[in-house]
């Protein structure tokens, strides 16, 4: 049994593929069965979905894609599969191509008038038969019999064509509430590096004979400071020499470490610039992570330190921040939260926020075997408890 995929919109809009294998790859890979182009239907992933044929049905799997795949408006979810149905609509992203379906054999007949048909009939027939006129009444009743037949088959298809349009309409409705969701519901992380970037600080510090680069954000108006405790400190050393420079400005402004983690797990410490002031601080501290594995953050800080070109000699230069949006990678717990965010040798100290711009986390680090892409951060629970320790201290 064949199934012929009909391309209702997207760069292959109006074309139209017919297959009787088992299996039907879908994507914009060019070894994929039903090829979508690679430069305009981005997006279709590159290895999207698959068609399978299994006891003479067929079923449609989401291969991992980015976008999603969806059947008449309705997502299919990872990895699982959903039934095809004569008529069925799929969508390849919520704003990609969508694709109708046709199920069985698709032998194209011949639509020559009625009248021509039984001419050619009666010249072929009166060869053989003796009888013209019973030859002739028998066509046309054979004629007749194949109009009504034929007309019920192009009603069949008219109702066929409206049912996937129908189905096409509501999907693409789907679509639009999807998109519109999306608009109301994505955050606006424009807005939350505007109020975040005065409070984020560019740190360099001397620990014994290393120099480090990293970031830090000021907690408190009178210029404490949030960063990383190796940075800063070792088992048995401070740094004998910090500097800051506040994101968007040019000034070094000396400071020193005040209080370091007890917990030797927790990689935090608090640094206070020497110049008695009032300084930016950052919005809001959460007091415990509440974004699930998938949700979006943001990290805001200095990856690769003074090495990203920033318009001056390191001495001169105004300090910019590099935001990177990703995801929570895996479900956080109170000791770690585990992001899917670039960072490098800079970013420690780095607030990780989420999309009403509260800090959850501060990165401390990541696998060298990443690339950079996993990466580890403290987490509110964790942040909240070493500055309740300050202040119980008084120190």
């Amino acid at each position: 049994m064949a199934i012929e995929l009909r391309i209702l919109s997207g760069a292959r809009a109006g074309q139209s593929q017919t297959f009787s294998k088992p299996t039907i790859t879908i994507g914009r890979h060019p070894d994929c069965d039903l090829k979508f182009d690679a430069t305009r239907d981005l997006d279709v992933s590159t290895k999207h979905a698959e068609i399978r044929a299994t006891g003479g049905q067929y079923t449609l799997v989401d291969a991992q894609s980015t976008n999603g795949t969806f059947v008449n408006g309705k997502r299919v979810p990872r990895g699982e599969t959903r039934a095809l149905t004569q008529g069925d609509v799929i969508g390849f992203g919520a704003r990609g191509p969508n694709v109708a379906v046709r199920i069985g054999a698709f032998t194209a007949f011949a639509r020559q008038p009625t009248t021509e048909r039984v001419a050619i009939a009666v010249k072929k027939q009166t060869r053989f038969l003796l009888s013209g006129v019973l030859v002739l009444a028998t066509l046309l009743a054979a004629a007749g019999a194949y109009d009504v037949w034929f007309q019920h088959q192009q009603a069949i298809e008219r109702e066929v064509t409206r049912e996937r349009l129908r189905k096409m309409y509501a999907q693409q409705a789907v679509q639009r509430a999807e998109i519109e969701r999306r608009s109301l519901n994505e955050p606006d992380w424009v807005a939350t590096r505007q109020a975040l970037d005065p409070a984020v600080v560019l740190i360099s510090s001397q620990l014994r004979s290393q120099k480090y680069e990293a970031t830090g954000f000021c907690v408190n108006a009178s210029g404490l400071i949030l960063t990383s405790r190796h940075v800063v400190a070792d088992k048995t050393t401070r740094a004998t020499r910090i500097v800051t420079k506040f994101a968007n400005t040019r000034d070094w402004r000396t400071a020193h470490v005040v209080a370091v983690a007890s917990d030797p797990t927790v990689d935090l410490a608090l640094v206070q610039l020497d110049d008695a002031g009032k300084y930016p601080v950052v919005q809001s501290l959460a007091s415990s992570v509440d974004i699930p594995a998938g949700g979006t953050i943001a990290t805001i800080g200095f990856p690769l330190g003074t090495d990203i070109p920033m318009g001056q000699s390191a001495n001169d230069l105004v300090a910019k921040t590099t935001l990177t949006v990703g995801t929570v990678s895996k479900t956080p717990t109170r000791d770690l939260l585990q992001i899917d965010a670039f960072a490098s040798h800079g970013s420690s100290g780095s607030p990780v926020v989420d999309g009403h711009g509260h800090v959850i986390g501060v990165v401390f680090g990541a696998p060298k075997e990443s690339g950079g892409r996993i990466v580890y951060a403290v987490p509110a629970e964790r942040i909240t408890e070493f500055l309740n320790e300050r202040k119980a201290s008084g120190k």
